[in-house]
């Protein structure tokens, strides 16, 4: 990593804490009043693409975002997950990648530019008679200072761009990478803006981050294979206000360096 464990979380702001223990959703029908959605770095390849698509088909999500697609788990997924994902945008690009995959019917997915050579993904779902915004975003790591961890302005602006996009065409989820705990400006932010964490309201940590090292080229080949205990929470299910969540959780590890999320959303009774 270049940052011990505990620095990184000295400079985030956020203590060290066991995650909790996986569990797996029951996957929902598209007809039901409910759906899981899940999100998931799969670390620009670092993920083992037979894990990823095995985890992916018995995740019990209804709703998939992916940040840090490569070329060679697109195909793959692609390839394998047609039949429970019959609805998918995936757009490979390493670091920059990203995906949506879906067993409701996609009606529009595009990405969008908030940031130069850094797009997130909005895609609109037809879930029965309602529409819902799925964004996906991975804005770039903050830089290390001697205050802590701050974003540059135009991360501050994506991030803010992110928020206004999900609140302006509600109902919507955002499925994200953040770089950020709940404990830094950015995350704040996206709260301000009327989002919420289904993790913290269930009084939730759930670290995310790191499981392994990311960088392998800078300590050799097989550093990936080294598991370290996560202790940071960057990866986050978000939504707005017509949706609430019964259930959060993190999920299994496939390989990458972050550690899979997921909510359980239901529509509020008087949506």
């Amino acid at each position: 990593m270049g940052i011990q464990r505990n620095r990184l979380s000295q400079l985030f702001g956020q203590r060290e804490e066991t995650p909790a223990a996986p569990q797996r959703p029951e996957r929902i029908s598209p007809t039901g009043d409910g759906f899981t959605a899940l999100s998931c770095n799969i670390g620009n390849g670092l993920a083992d693409p037979g894990l990823l698509v095995d985890y992916l088909a018995r995740s019990g999500a209804s709703i998939v975002g992916l940040q840090e697609v490569s070329d060679a788990q697109a195909a793959r997924i692609d390839a394998e997950l047609a039949s429970i994902f019959p609805h998918r945008v995936l757009h490979p690009g390493g670091f920059a990648g990203k995906g949506v995959l879906s067993t409701f019917p996609l009606e529009e997915g595009a990405a969008v530019a908030f940031a130069p050579e850094r797009p997130d993904l909005n895609a609109t779902l037809r879930i029965g008679d309602r529409q819902l915004r799925v964004i996906v975003a991975h804005p770039r790591p903050p830089r290390i200072s001697r205050t802590g961890m701050q974003f540059d302005p135009i991360t501050e602006n994506q991030v803010r761009m992110v928020g206004e996009l999900a609140v302006s065409s509600r109902p919507a989820i955002v499925l994200c990478d953040l770089n950020t705990t709940a404990l830094q400006q950015a995350y704040r932010q996206l709260m301000e803006a009327g989002l919420i964490d289904p993790f913290r309201n269930a009084g939730r940590w759930g670290a995310t981050f790191p499981v392994r090292v990311g960088n392998t080229h800078r300590v050799g080949q097989r550093a990936d294979k080294w598991k370290l205990k996560p202790v940071l929470r960057i990866d986050y299910v978000l939504h707005t206000m017509e949706l609430v969540a019964s259930d959060v959780d993190v999920g299994e590890d496939v390989g990458s360096d972050h550690l899979p999320v997921f909510a359980r959303l239901h529509w509020q009774k008087d949506q």
